[in-house]
């Protein structure tokens, strides 16, 4: 789906973009698709957790996505609430 050809610039947009986090939020595509381009990029789950509390979401929020990129990053698979 992302080669190595993603730059490094392009997928910060993932991490620091707050828009980013409602259609992840709101759009399972875009939930994968971030995830993906996350382990891609070799972001720890602590740099995604940091970016996403700099960017102001509440705790429930962070919970979900940092969950849920732990659990792809182990199996490549995660449920969906």
């Amino acid at each position: 789906m992302f080669s190595s050809s993603v730059s490094k610039a392009a997928s910060k947009k993932y991490l620091r973009n707050s828009e980013l986090y409602d259609d992840i939020l709101r759009d399972n595509v875009k939930y994968y698709e971030a995830l993906a381009v996350w382990k891609t990029q070799e972001y720890s789950v602590g740099e995604v957790e940091r970016a996403v509390k700099k960017l102001g979401r509440d705790s429930d929020e962070i919970t979900y996505i940092t969950n849920g990129y732990k659990a792809f990053l182990e199996n490549g698979d995660i449920r969906l609430q």
